[in-house]
């Protein structure tokens, strides 16, 4: 390999990584502490200095009031899924697209997130045990996610728009058409089948 492609290689890795940190950074904008919803970062969720990965996570403890007091009721999961695995065969239109995974676990306990790799959803758009909706993939116990091309995040203003706004409204129970119909065309929907 001629050495101004190498060089080429690694100035495009550098700059991948970069864009990534400052992505990554972003990510923290989920946070919030409000009367209703708590969202916190888990600090031992994840090892911030790789990138040599397909996927790579951060989680949130979320927090709710359905009572008095807050209590932990879930996790958020965002994840940056780089790569899937490879499959010639996929008909699955965002199989070869770099997304962010947003997912919400309703188990509190350690180890209740969603946890994302190059298999899940894997190059056919299907991840197990869940099925999907028109937006989403979930299980049956009300847990869920859905991906963002990670291309339509390149501003502040679309961290908020396709992760923040989002996820805090679902979180709060607001209907998935009312909230994701608006940004539908710049999601990667899940294959439409009744089962994944």
């Amino acid at each position: 390999m001629p050495s101004r492609a190498i060089w080429q290689s690694v100035r495009n890795l550098l700059d991948s990584t970069n864009n990534l940190e400052q992505l990554w950074e972003e990510f923290d904008r989920i946070e919030c502490d409000d009367d209703d919803l708590r969202i916190d970062f888990d600090s031992e969720s994840i090892d911030k200095n790789t990138w040599v990965t397909l996927a790579r996570e951060a989680y949130y403890a979320v927090r709710t009031r359905p009572s008095r007091n807050m209590r932990h009721t879930g996790w958020i999961t965002l994840a940056i899924q780089l790569a899937s695995e490879e499959d010639e065969t996929s008909r699955w239109s965002h199989h070869k697209q770099s997304k962010v995974l947003v997912g919400y676990s309703v188990y509190p306990e350690p180890g209740g997130a969603w946890q994302f790799d190059s298999t899940s959803p894997d190059a056919n758009g299907y991840c197990d045990e869940c099925i999907t909706d028109k937006y989403r993939w979930h299980h049956e116990d009300k847990s869920w996610f859905y991906a963002v091309p990670l291309d339509m995040l390149d501003s502040r203003d679309a961290v908020l728009n396709y992760i923040v706004g989002p996820t805090h409204a679902l979180i709060r129970d607001e209907d998935a058409e009312t909230v994701l119909g608006p940004i539908r065309d710049n999601l990667c929907l899940p294959p439409q089948t009744s089962q994944v």
